[in-house]
């Protein structure tokens, strides 16, 4: 019987474990699930309960890119490769003896790992029988305390991560122990090795699925299927297309040759005054980008022809990053109810889940940069984040508003006043991409992101939205603000991350908005995401509201915050949520000035006006209303052109070939030995309309 302390401990060191059948050496049930997401520790504590005889750990990404050399025909060749393997590498492993006197190798890989490979063959009384074979993505093994397996050095809960050219150590030293007959070797630098490939490579070809896409693949129907429109073949040859969203005359991109031609700045996933061959076109619409997913789904269409390698080594699972399963777009019920038996995994407790996207919404200067910092530092060393567990991941900061001086000034506040260390090792799972001045928006990140050859990230944050829009973009559109959310989703499952933005609120009191519209722009902004966070000011000074709405978690009461000693955003359980500032009418005085109308102002000068030292130029006594009535300069202005219509005031223009002050404001008859003394008062030329 399995102790219920034993998958506790595994699951805190990142591995999904499962419980057995010892003797079918199986999960008891079904497992696909958790290959992709780790159980909860509630989970664990409720099938273990039931005392089952055997435990088993899931293979490949989601234990942290675990794989195992499974040594099977009682361990026969395990003594000969072992003295094969240097002796500083074999002290790093995990070994464990199996019942039938066979060997577990254990280790995690720097890269992802790929699917089962059967290494190392033999014919034993007759029969080919499998001697090595490694267990990665989709694989799995029974392992100690089950009864029969006893480890021989190391510890699963301490496994070692290999570098690249370590695992190729380990797996080439069995592929040369392997006695059946084969042809060449592929090399394993020629497989994938779970970054996305331009294409794959040439040598496990014959024809290249991507070249015989270019020859005979159905480009226009594969545009066309996302939201492409052609406007027709023009007498030049060039075929016109007008990009998705796009309702108003004109072409976005041209078609002849075999070449897409994109000249929009607007058209994502294609960038502006680029060509595209159809493979191409197909890996970036299809697959986000990734173009070895893209030539292994054409590869199962019926394009390109694979290498057939001679041999009894079944080298193929290397190659399953390119082979997918296309994407199935139809279920029914039953299928639906099959394949999805779970929510996505929490990555904040009751906020946010994998592959979601949440928006963080507050005015400027309110701090919520430095919330989110927190919220970084908080995901990568696995901590509470305002009352809230965060799972420990490992997180991307794209920051595209600070100077990197500042940024690095602030994560060291930040850490300091956390107790985390600048060398502490959770500190590697924060990458910062500093993006201030190089004008690129969300439509290059990934592909930024292929060009980074780190761990895969969990957690991308972005700060700040706005400036991460695609050129041309209208913040107000609903159809560009659905395209933008749209890639962002798309994004987010291809990197089996969850997104989060920070964004500005939109003009005027916000507290009788409700949450979702708190967020500047489109209402598809208020839709899209899956959570919305919020902070407004409360009444009391230094006070900030925090309120929520999410999608796939139970409602969020609202909740206050203040900043600490540290300037940490910490809960404040003393303070009311209900008391918005601005909530019902109730203002601050700050509040109450923003408020103001233009009679309001209007009001307010007139009563000061022995106050007013006339004649002034119009654009200082502008400046001077603002500073006492923090309004904007068009309610200033509408205000002065209001006192003009009550003849309380004169505008006059003054002549510009005598180098005269352009405007200046009057008492009503007063006179200037400079100015000539209008008929009428002048009012404003060019003010808009005035603002209530």
């Amino acid at each position: 019987m399995i102790d219920s302390n034993v998958p506790m401990n595994y699951l805190s060191a990142g591995l999904s474990a499962l419980p057995a059948d010892r003797t079918k050496k199986c999960p008891l049930g079904k497992w696909k699930e958790w290959q992709t997401r780790m159980p909860t520790q509630d989970e664990e504590r409720a099938w273990f309960a039931n005392k089952p005889d055997a435990i088993c750990i899931v293979c490949g990404k989601v234990s942290g890119n675990l794989e195992v050399l499974d040594f099977d025909n009682h361990g026969e060749l395990f003594p000969k490769w072992k003295e094969s393997i240097p002796a500083d590498l074999l002290a790093k492993l995990v070994i464990e003896q199996t019942p039938s006197g066979g060997y577990h190798v254990a280790y995690r890989c720097s890269d992802e790992v790929c699917g089962n490979i059967k290494l190392a063959q033999g014919v034993r009384n007759d029969k080919t029988v499998t001697l090595i074979e490694t267990r990665g993505e989709g694989g799995l093994v029974l392992c100690a305390p089950t009864e029969g397996y006893t480890i021989q050095s190391g510890d699963y809960v301490n496994l070692p991560r290999l570098t690249t050219d370590e695992r190729v150590t380990l797996l080439n030293t069995a592929w040369h122990m392997n006695e059946a007959k084969r042809g060449s070797q592929p090399t394993l630098n020629d497989m994938p090795n779970g970054f996305t490939m331009m294409e794959p490579n040439p040598s496990s070809f014959e024809q290249r699925p991507g070249d015989d896409f270019n020859m005979r693949g159905d480009v226009r129907g594969l545009l066309e299927h996302h939201g492409w429109q052609s406007l027709g073949i023009q007498p030049d040859g060039n075929e016109y297309w007008r990009r998705p969203g796009k309702e108003t005359d004109g072409n976005s991109a041209t078609l002849k040759d075999g070449v897409f031609y994109v000249f929009s700045s607007n058209a994502a996933p294609f960038e502006g005054n680029h060509g595209y061959v159809p493979f191409t076109v197909y890996a970036l619409l299809e697959h986000g980008g990734d173009f070895g997913k893209a030539a292994g789904c054409l590869l199962e269409n019926g394009y390109g022809k694979a290498m057939e390698v001679d041999g009894g080594i079944d080298f193929e699972p290397l190659l399953n990053k390119m082979k997918p399963k296309e994407i199935k777009m139809f279920y029914t019920a039953s299928e639906l109810l099959e394949e999805f038996t779970s929510m996505k995994e929490p990555l904040i407790d009751g906020l946010l889940r994998r592959e979601e996207v949440m928006n963080v919404v507050a005015a400027p200067k309110m701090g919520k940069s430095w919330l989110v910092m927190q919220l970084a530092l908080g995901f990568v060393c696995g901590c509470p984040w305002l009352g809230r567990q965060c799972k420990k991941s490992r997180v991307l900061l794209v920051d595209n508003e600070l100077h990197k001086e500042t940024l690095s000034c602030r994560l060291k506040r930040v850490a300091d006043s956390m107790g985390i260390g600048w060398n502490d090792e959770c500190m590697k799972n924060l990458v910062i991409y500093p993006q201030r001045g190089l004008e690129k928006d969300m439509t290059h990140l990934q592909a930024h992101l292929k060009s980074y050859t780190g761990q895969p990230f969990d957690v991308v944050i972005l700060d700040a939205l706005y400036k991460a829009l695609p050129k041309d973009v209208d913040e107000n559109s609903n159809g560009d603000i659905t395209g933008v959310y749209n890639m962002l989703d798309q994004y987010a499952q291809n990197m089996n991350a969850a997104f989060i933005l920070v964004h500005h609120t939109s003009k005027g009191n916000q507290g009788n908005k409700n949450v979702t519209d708190v967020g500047s722009g489109a209402g598809a902004q208020s839709r899209s995401p899956d959570t919305h966070l919020t902070l407004r000011p409360h009444r009391e000074p230094g006070i900030m509201v925090v309120s929520c709405c999410v999608r796939s978690f139970p409602p969020v009461e609202p909740f206050c915050i203040r900043r600490d000693e540290n300037n940490l955003w910490i809960l404040e359980p003393n303070c009311n949520p209900e008391e918005l500032d601005g909530k019902d009418g109730s203002l601050s005085d700050r509040a109450k000035k923003r408020q103001m109308t233009v009679e309001d102002i209007a009001g307010t000068i007139e009563e000061n006006m022995d106050a007013l030292v006339l004649p002034k130029p119009k654009t200082l006594l502008v400046e001077t209303i603002r500073d006492y009535t923090e309004c904007s300069k068009e309610k200033a202005e509408s205000a002065l052109e209001l006192l003009c219509e009550q003849h309380l005031l004169e505008i006059r223009k003054g002549d510009s070939a005598k180098h005269q002050q352009a405007m200046k404001l009057f008492f009503p008859g007063q006179k200037s030995s400079r100015y000539q003394a209008p008929e009428h008062p002048r009012i404003l030329s060019g003010v808009k309309a005035r603002k209530n």
